[in-house]
């Protein structure tokens, strides 16, 4: 069976910003996803993450986002670990592992995004299968970042990402920036992912946001159905002082995500009307 497809907004801080999202919640068989930013250095070593604290939670402030309500639950919410200050397998393992036994017994994780992984130079197959199994989560993402999709054979990727245990995979050359991708390249892999790997889940992300800046995913579900999106740099409030640091200073606008999150939804239920 097809894994599931989903709207995601990512970038989320507070429980505040989970409960206003999850007043618009999509109906149907899209799910909403919600993503929390973490990483060994956030969580573990409590330093704050180079963006700030408004985006990424620190120490264990982030299982404030977790706790067990899954009676009204709407919104899953998925951990969104970068290993940029580590490549080895091992260490994505055991970083991965340590996350995992540090959640509290009262809250839920849904899933969990593997970010800033060299897959076009190493091999993580083993350990995106065992998280899957520790977690029992519907959702395990594996986030293909810029690098990724510029140096790496398609064909290849697919075939390693079918193999992994993986729910889905995510097209992702912005990584948070609000960028806008490369459609071409971008179709490349998908074309490789769907006859390849075709009971994996796909998404796309970069420079998505409200309005226009969702005509690129338009234009890609189009070509594939089901396809999932997911934004987080167009979402966000910058300081208009140009002096000000524009990453540090900004805060998810849940107004912009709530209307990404309506159109996004639209656009898919459009979709199924035409097909």
């Amino acid at each position: 069976m097809k894994s599931k497809q989903y709207i995601s907004v990512s970038g989320i801080e507070t429980i505040d910003q989970i409960n206003s999202l999850e007043q618009v919640e999509p109906r149907g068989a899209v799910t909403l996803l919600v993503g929390v930013q973490a990483s060994e250095k956030s969580q573990y070593r409590k330093i704050g993450n180079s963006r700030g604290p408004n985006w990424h939670p620190v120490g264990d402030d982030i299982w404030k986002l977790f706790g067990n309500d899954e009676d009204h639950r709407v919104a899953r919410r998925v951990i969104h670990y970068s290993y940029a200050d580590t490549q080895d397998p091992n260490d994505v393992a055991r970083l991965t592992g340590e996350c995992i036994d540090r959640i509290p017994g009262d809250c839920r994780v849904d899933g969990w995004q593997f970010n800033n992984l060299a897959w076009h130079e190493k091999d993580y197959t083993k350990v995106l299968g065992l998280t899957k199994a520790r977690l029992g989560a519907d959702f395990i993402i594996a986030q293909l970042l810029g690098s990724v999709l510029a140096h790496s054979d398609p064909v290849e990727i697919a075939k390693r990402l079918a193999e992994s245990g993986v729910s889905h995979t995510l097209l992702d050359s912005s990584g948070g920036a609000g960028k806008r991708f490369d459609e071409t390249l971008y179709k490349k892999f998908l074309d490789a992912l769907t006859e390849h790997a075709p009971l994996l889940g796909l998404g796309v992300a970069g420079g998505f946001g409200p309005g226009e800046d969702l005509e690129p995913y338009r234009r890609l579900l189009a070509l594939y159905p089901g396809l999932s999106c997911d934004a987080e740099g167009k979402l966000r409030d910058y300081p208009k002082d140009p002096a000000t640091d524009q990453l540090k200073n900004s805060m998810l606008s849940t107004d912009n995500a709530k209307v990404f999150v309506l159109q996004a939804y639209a656009s898919t239920c459009g979709h199924l009307l035409l097909h």
